[in-house]
């Protein structure tokens, strides 16, 4: 409990009965009792933060009176007593105090007051309602966009401006504890919520993909991407998801399937940071001139000409060698990198 004495300009720190030499005074010990008349006590600037106590009373005797279970002082111990009586003042400050009502009681040598003080509650801080899930799949290297927005209410019901950070979520660590605080209230109150969140990296994203697949081909290719991503093999995560790309039109999953594990498949090459390379795995059947000319179909979206393929052909053999036996065959199962 900080308190403060004044009489005109003249200002006492006092704690408890103690009194606190202000500067150019000087004070007696023992104080003595103060005699006065006419006590008031009222109550300034109240708040859930803090209050004065002011005593007021005419004082014919300057010094302490009892305040609540303390002490407080009228005048300094050079004040003269005067038998006609000195208007004076005291003021206690009361920081943090307890909410709800309490009286005070003033007394000294012939006279007395008391009243109640009521201080409000605090006003309650403002509360954050958290939207988006616990989890985000990860759209490149990057990480992810935090997924997380925040609403937030002041006590009145009155809507604050919320924000949350960091806005991009990283891939290491995976879980990113996301915190959103709202603008200050009128009480100058803020309010807070947190929320951890997971970025699911390639390695989730191919364990995910995996699952969704009925058990073939296709499951085990991505299942072997999913092997070389643990194992920190790039180059090898990424020719793995090549291959998934070439085996997709012949995997029977249907139009829309097919191109949602594309895209899939795409979005966790980014995610490695690697551009996944075009390959193809001879099938049965399969010429060097019929693999450029379907890639470049789907390429180009057109017919390619004879002399495009020719030079197509020219480069997926520079590119491969050894992809020919010594009879100038293809043999299936051979991948075949197309630089095309």
């Amino acid at each position: 409990m900080t308190r403060r004495g004044q009489r005109s300009a003249t200002t006492l720190g006092i704690v408890g009965a103690a009194l606190v030499t202000g500067q150019g005074m000087a004070f007696a010990w023992p104080p003595p009792a103060a005699e006065c008349h006419d006590m008031s006590i009222t109550f300034e600037h109240v708040t859930d933060r803090s209050y004065d106590v002011v005593v007021s009373a005419v004082v014919t005797r300057p010094g302490v009176f009892q305040l609540g279970e303390g002490h407080a002082y009228f005048g300094t111990s050079e004040t003269a007593p005067d038998p006609a009586g000195v208007p004076m003042t005291s003021t206690a400050t009361i920081l943090t105090p307890e909410p709800g009502e309490t009286r005070w009681t003033a007394s000294c040598i012939g006279g007395s007051a008391s009243g109640i003080v009521r201080v409000p509650a605090p006003a309650a801080p403002p509360r954050l309602t958290l939207a988006g899930g616990t989890s985000v799949t990860a759209t490149d290297h990057h990480g992810a966009t935090d997924p997380v927005t925040a609403t937030g209410v002041d006590s009145r019901g009155r809507r604050l401006a919320a924000t949350c950070s960091p806005a991009v979520l990283p891939l290491v660590p995976a879980r990113t504890t996301v915190t959103c605080t709202t603008a200050p209230d009128s009480a100058g109150h803020v309010g807070r919520a947190t929320r951890v969140v997971t970025v699911l990296g390639a390695e989730a994203q191919l364990r995910r993909l995996r699952d969704t697949l009925t058990p073939g081909r296709l499951r085990e290719l991505v299942e072997s991407a999913r092997d070389a991503v643990v194992r920190r093999d790039g180059p090898m995560a990424a020719r793995r998801l090549g291959i998934v790309l070439d085996d997709l039109p012949w995997a029977g999953l249907g139009g829309r399937r097919t191109a949602q594990v594309r895209d899939d498949v795409q979005r966790i090459g980014r995610v490695l940071g690697r551009a996944i390379p075009l390959v193809h795995v001879v099938r049965p059947g399969d010429t060097v001139w019929s693999v450029v000319t379907d890639a470049l179909r789907a390429r180009t979206g057109k017919e390619p000409t004879s002399h495009e393929v020719a030079l197509g052909a020219r480069l997926v053999l520079a590119h491969n060698p050894g992809a020919l036996d010594r009879h100038g065959v293809l043999h299936p199962g051979t991948v075949l990198a197309l630089p095309l």
